[in-house]
């Protein structure tokens, strides 16, 4: 949320003469890099972009956390509908991520420990016995053959594996693995990409009127289905894990139903997913281009 230029000193306008050097710096796949770039030439951690035509306000641009992390917990910070739409549609209402109040303070408060210097070494265990098992099984055949791979599909691989597995106890088998990385690909692309190609698809009740709309509720509804049967399967096991997510939010008696525990333990597998696989998978191929 910005105020309105009247109720406020904005920050200092650097690094972009025109409008026009701002598009092609933000359109470029190194638009972080120019962030940052700009930052440091600067010396300057808050700074905005030049006035944006159909908008009231100029984006402000933050590079250091101490600063992102108040604008975060600001009270009259508003957090953005277009993204969150993609996570709603996808776990079929509202969830921890884009809910506010006590909504996802509680699901915060609940998990936070999960990821504390303690558990984290149990979460190690987790990631070095799946990435141990993939080098041995992948890797390193196809290195002595020669054969190529995908590393974004291996690594998308590794990461679900590594979530199930080290966040909910459980060993997702290869055709699971596959059915959630389809449903995923579907709501992303039908609720992420498609639903941004025309006003009709965004919004109610046009958007009911595509196909594709209906491909990613299918999809949803497995997805959650995934995360159901895997809630239940924890619950079945008679050694509980305390340090896992799927036991905090399963301990958690804030939530008011298991609907909206499915709906969280959905968000933290895709939060999870995409972010991890996609910065493994692009930092090794930077790598291998760059063998020395």
């Amino acid at each position: 949320h910005v105020p309105e230029e009247s109720e406020i000193n904005l920050p200092p306008q650097v690094g972009f003469d025109t409008l026009k050097d701002f598009m092609a710096a933000m359109s470029s796949p190194d638009a972080p890099d120019a962030i940052l770039q700009i930052s440091r030439e600067n010396k300057v951690s808050i700074f905005r972009s030049p006035k944006l035509p159909f908008r009231k306000n100029p984006l402000v641009f933050l590079t250091d956390y101490q600063s992102a992390r108040k604008v975060l917990e600001d009270p009259k910070s508003r957090k953005p509908a277009q993204p969150g739409q993609f996570f709603i549609d996808t776990t079929s209402g509202m969830n921890m991520l884009f809910a506010r109040g006590q909504r996802w303070r509680h699901v915060r408060k609940a998990t936070s420990a999960a990821f504390s210097s303690n558990n984290v070494k149990f979460m190690v265990e987790a990631i070095s016995s799946v990435t141990d098992k993939w080098i041995k099984d992948i890797l390193e055949p196809s290195a002595k053959t020669g054969e190529g791979i995908d590393i974004l599909k291996e690594v998308a691989k590794i990461t679900t594996s590594v979530i199930a597995e080290a966040a909910f106890d459980y060993e997702l088998s290869d055709a699971e693995h596959n059915q959630f990385r389809s449903d995923l690909s579907t709501c992303l692309f039908e609720f992420g990409v498609v639903c941004n190609s025309s006003v009709w698809r965004k919004f109610e009740p046009t958007r009911r009127l595509f196909p594709g709309y209906y491909r990613g509720k299918r999809a949803s509804r497995r997805l959650l289905s995934q995360c159901e049967k895997m809630l239940q399967a924890y619950r079945a096991k008679p050694m509980k894990q305390p340090h896992k997510v799927i036991h905090m939010i399963d301990a958690d008696p804030e939530y008011e139903n298991d609907i909206e525990r499915i709906r969280d333990l959905l968000v933290y597998t895709i939060a999870g997913h995409d972010t991890s696989s996609n910065a493994i998978a692009f930092a090794l191929y930077e790598l291998a281009k760059k063998l020395k």
